[in-house]
């Protein structure tokens, strides 16, 4: 049994999924794009976005509350692109993605990058399965 209260694993769970679903807006927003040449006001970067920037201001204090401690680790299911030209699934789903949404999958350089980029330590980078952890 775990030492945790039923209620506090409920609400660790909920704010995962919360957190989760806010991570998703800001980068369906590009937010993380419009701050690579540094810091810019919230009014800015909710004009750019074409959102509320209150809303915006929001959202972005919500995730700074709920940062991750040191040695915490970053799990997503993906697909990592092998280098070459062969033929594979994850190359046609690449191309699939790329036309019907704009979206891509990723290679591992590129997966080392992003996660480099975000001040995270890449710990596995194998296909379907990218780890990570917050120094």
């Amino acid at each position: 049994m775990s030492e945790r209260a039923p209620e506090t694993l409920l609400w660790d769970f909920l704010r995962g999924a919360l957190t989760t679903k806010a991570l998703a807006i800001v980068a369906d927003l590009r937010i993380a794009d419009a701050l690579v040449a540094g810091p810019r006001p919230v009014t800015e970067l909710a004009r750019t976005a074409g959102v509320d920037a209150d809303a915006l201001h929001r959202l972005l204090r919500a995730l700074a509350s709920d940062s991750a401690r040191p040695g915490a680790r970053v799990l997503a299911t993906e697909t990592v692109i092998q280098p070459g030209n062969e033929p594979e699934g994850a190359k046609w789903l690449d191309l699939l993605m790329l036309a019907l949404s704009g979206g891509r999958e990723r290679t591992e350089p590129e997966w080392r990058a992003l996660l480099e980029g975000a001040g995270l330590e890449p710990v596995e980078i194998a296909d379907g399965l990218v780890q990570a952890r917050c120094p």
